[in-house]
């Protein structure tokens, strides 16, 4: 897949794949483009339903095909308050930069709980 390949250009071709075998399996090299497309529309911060329509593939559907990957916000990390800020408030980050900082334990379940 050439980077400049089009979410429609790839929707056509998964639209008209020759399918067979169990489960009327996709061409090896077609998943082989979608994985690359799916992984450059999520490092820019695209939602895997959006990608889905994009596609006209169900999202289950690729993320088998790219392995199983938890959420976003399974993949944040804590860092240790001493390390990052002395005050003592929490900072976490996420996956394509996201970091949230000044917020105590309290404010970080009410944030992870708000975005569950």
């Amino acid at each position: 897949m050439s980077r400049a390949e089009t979410g429609s250009a790839l929707k056509q071709a998964l639209a008209s794949a020759e399918r067979g075998g169990v489960g009327r399996a996709y061409p090896a090299a077609i998943r082989e483009r979608a994985i690359a497309y799916v992984d450059r529309r999520r490092a820019e911060g695209i939602a895997d339903e959006a990608i889905g329509r994009e596609l006209g593939i169900s999202p289950i559907t690729f993320r088998r095909w790219v392995g199983a990957r938890p959420s976003a916000f399974a993949l944040a990390t804590f860092v240790e308050p001493e390390a990052v800020a002395p005050s003592g408030a929490l900072v976490v980050r996420g996956p394509r930069g996201l970091r949230v900082e000044g917020l105590d334990l309290a404010g970080v379940v009410a944030l992870w709980e708000r975005l569950s």
